[in-house]
Order: structure tokens, then C-alpha cells, then sequence
């Protein structure tokens, strides 16, 4: 099996540009320890996103590494054909990124000067 098909290819090169922080691809080891939910990929083979192995990171994980390991029983890294995009808050707590209506809910609640907002810079 393909680690990505096209379309995965084309959604993860387009949300490189846009970075929303959404797994859209899951890849797992079919023998045991591993997962990496994947949100972009860029020209040189690298994906960013959530990699599970024994504690779950952000990171870049180079796919050539993924198509080369050589697993128990002849089997390789898969993709989880059945994978729903999926929010890295939902991936893990670990991973919350706060939208503009979570701030506003902050403020409501009178704890939105307990919160740092970073903003990305264009």
C-alpha cells in the first residue's frame, strides 16, 4: 500500500501553506509502537505533525525514513485508510490551540489574561 495517495499529497502540500494544526493522514505500525498523524508535507519529502511512539510530539518526520523501515513478518509502515481528519486538541490535550471563539469564552469567564496568544506573522 501507498503511504499517500495523491489526494493526501495535494491536501497536506496545500495546508503546508495554511497550517492549520488538523491530522489529516494516519500512519501507523502494524506490529506495534508507532503512529504519526500527519498535517503538511513539503517539497522535500518532510510531513509535519503528531508522531506516537512512546509519548505524543510535534514535530517533522521524514517519510523516506517511514518507507524504508522493514518491520517483523514482511509488513510496513500503513495508512489508515478509514482516518477522518482530525484536530491535534482532539489528537491529544497536549496539542490545544485556541480559536477566536475560545477567547472569547476566556473573557467571559474572566481568564483570558491567563492565556498567551500567539499570532503568526505574514
Amino acid at each position: 500500500m501507498k503511504l499517500l495517495t495523491k489526494q493526501n499529497i495535494a491536501q497536506l502540500k496545500a495546508n503546508a501553506k495554511v497550517k492549520k494544526p488538523i491530522a489529516y493522514v494516519k500512519l501507523f505500525n502494524p506490529t506495534g509502537a508507532g503512529t504519526w498523524y500527519l498535517s503538511e508535507l513539503y517539497d522535500d519529502d518532510t510531513a509535519y505533525g503528531v508522531s506516537e511512539i512512546t509519548d505524543k510530539e510535534l514535530g517533522y518526520i521524514p517519510m523516506n525514513e517511514l518507507r524504508a523501515l522493514k518491520l517483523p513478518f514482511g509488513l510496513t509502515i500503513e495508512r489508515d485508510k478509514w482516518f477522518n481528519p482530525t484536530r491535534f486538541s482532539e489528537i491529544s490535550t497536549k496539542f490545544k490551540f485556541l480559536e477566536e471563539d475560545d477567547l472569547e469564552d476566556l473573557k467571559q469567564e474572566g481568564l483570558a489574561d491567563k492565556v498567551t496568544i500567539i499570532k503568526e506573522v505574514k
